[in-house]
């Protein structure tokens, strides 16, 4: 493989954590500026899904599959991929900073390792495990000390938002999974969000929360529009890297999207994080380090032997 062929799903990597970590600050002006939660949460589905589905249109001429099994794949992983994580991450945008909300998505390669070894796609390993006590560490020195949350009573709607990275690393598993043959990335990208959008609308409809984009709301419009077209980016720059290099590569995806999201929490909001906030990340960082390690020696191994990898320690 040439360099230029090497450092491709790097840049792509690279390029969606800064679009995710931007995302988590859009969220927090759209809820901020008075559009309603589900509302929000539809048209970032919908708009994402449609962009998606025009680019795959335009690129190849490639209407959008739907037999059983792409549909099968598109139900599951909108409900495990999208509408429960980032649903939480949403609900809780204008409740916590958003770089706590990003450091919390560390969690996600360990908790992805122990799904996989769960149901057996992955060998216990002590530096994984070592791996997952560090990164359990960075979240109690978030919520024991009265100091590393700007307010006491955010730790409810911290511990609320550690569902995110759960289903994101049920999600890992389903995307290499449920992935049908001959798919592109864009078309996978596009039914996923038009199934989420789907699910979302019946919710939105019931709970009154329906937005009419566009609306006497500058500020929310252009939070949707600046959404839309990052969700359509990131899903397909995520798709292609996961195509491209494995699930494994994809799991240092979270480092850059965490410090992204602080990056922009500080430009955007003012947010001053404490030390507790960097001693969190710091073991955070070392956790999912280890476990990352823990991933390659296993590559190794299987190299060697020849056999075929799992779904390893993917973000």
């Amino acid at each position: 493989m040439t360099t230029a062929g090497r450092l491709r799903p790097l840049v792509m990597l690279l390029t969606g954590a800064v679009v995710f970590g931007g995302v988590l600050s859009i969220n927090k002006i759209a809820l901020d500026s008075g559009v309603p939660y589900l509302g929000y949460f539809f048209w970032y589905c919908l708009g994402g899904g449609l962009l998606s589905g025009v680019a795959a249109l335009v690129a190849g001429r490639n209407p959008l599959p739907t037999s059983w099994r792409h549909l099968r794949a598109y139900v599951a992983l909108a409900l495990i991929g999208i509408v429960a994580p980032m649903g939480l991450m949403i609900y809780v945008a204008d409740k916590l900073p958003p770089s706590i909300v990003g450091l919390v998505m560390l969690l996600t390669p360990p908790l992805t390792y122990l799904l996989a070894l769960a149901v057996k796609l992955e060998r216990f390993r002590w530096l994984s495990i070592a791996g997952i006590a560090l990164g359990l560490a960075g979240v109690l020195v978030l919520t024991l000390p009265k100091t590393s949350l700007p307010e006491p009573g955010m730790l409810g709607w911290l511990l609320l938002a550690l569902g995110a990275p759960l289903t994101f690393a049920i999600a890992n598993i389903g995307l290499a999974m449920l992935r049908p043959p001959g798919t592109n990335s864009a078309q996978f990208a596009s039914g996923i969000l038009l199934a989420a959008a789907l699910v979302l609308l019946p919710i939105a409809f019931a709970a009154g929360s329906l937005y009419g984009f566009p609306a006497a709301n500058p500020t929310g419009n252009c939070a949707i529009l600046a959404v839309v077209l990052c969700v359509a980016g990131y899903w397909w720059l995520m798709l292609e890297v996961v195509r491209l290099a494995g699930a494994v590569f994809f799991s240092f995806f979270n480092y850059p999207a965490v410090i992204a999201s602080i990056v922009f929490a500080v430009l955007l909001f003012g947010d001053a994080p404490s030390a507790w906030l960097f001693l969190a990340l710091a073991l955070m960082a070392a956790g999912v380090a280890l476990v990352s390690h823990a991933g390659r020696t296993r590559a190794a191994e299987t190299a060697r032997s020849g056999g075929d990898l799992g779904a390893g320690d993917g973000a």
